[in-house]
């Protein structure tokens, strides 16, 4: 099996490792690849993403090389990384935020995309801006397809 992982809109293996997560974030697909499964991130950053390959233990980093700005990449990298994309099993995002690439890689290529919503940014900015309110209540509701 070859899963693709697509990250975060505008984040890359530079941006992780500044903000010391990526260890954290390469073990669980380091544990993927200890059971057959072949592993490749779709990757917002720039040509120095291969400064990394010696934590990487073989994942694949199909990255921005050609320096294109953000919303061209975003937009263009289902057909960038077309001959990948069209070889993988399974499609999936690393946050909500950017899930819309691969959504449309997936319609594209005809491949499952599984949407990994990580937390809600609308009940982390409610509660930024109510912490000290105390008759706030917050309710919310987890679904399930």
């Amino acid at each position: 099996m070859h899963l693709i992982i697509f990250f975060t809109r505008g984040n890359s293996l530079a941006k992780w490792d500044s903000l010391g997560l990526l260890e954290r974030e390469i073990a669980l697909y380091k544990a993927l690849q200890a059971h057959g499964i072949r592993v490749s991130l779709l990757s917002y950053g720039k040509s120095d993403e291969e400064k990394f390959s010696s934590i990487l233990s073989g994942i694949k980093v199909l990255d921005n090389h050609w320096n294109l700005p953000l919303p061209t990449y975003d937009l263009l990298s289902p057909w960038l990384h077309a001959k990948s994309i069209r070889k993988a099993d399974l499609l999936r995002t690393n946050q909500i935020k950017g899930a819309h690439t691969a959504l449309y890689a997936g319609l594209l290529w005809h491949k499952p995309v599984i949407v990994r919503m990580g937390y809600i940014w609308s009940k982390f900015l409610f509660q930024e801006k109510f912490r000290e309110e105390k008759h706030v209540l917050l309710v919310y509701t987890r679904i399930s397809l």
